[in-house]
């Protein structure tokens, strides 16, 4: 039975992991991947939210890529 995997990413730092991530998933027929290759950077956060909750909610595994950078911009949002 494969499993439909939607990887969740900062588009800026992190899409060299999720590729890496993909290409692995490519071999094997119990992966469906629903990740994607769009910057939403420009999006609001209520589009972005509405749209990943589309996403997410056909899928049965989520893959969360927390690289040094998200980290430290998340850092600055929370003091």
């Amino acid at each position: 039975m494969a499993r439909n995997v939607f990887i969740s990413f900062r588009f800026n730092d992190g899409n060299q992991y999720k590729n890496e991530l993909v290409e692995l998933f490519k071999q094997s027929d119990a992966v469906i991947n629903y990740s994607e290759n769009e910057d939403r950077l420009q999006m609001s956060e209520e589009t972005i939210k509405k749209y990943l909750y589309s996403k997410l909610k056909h899928t049965s595994v989520t893959v969360v890529l927390l690289t040094p950078n998200a980290i430290e911009h998340q850092r600055g949002w929370f003091g």
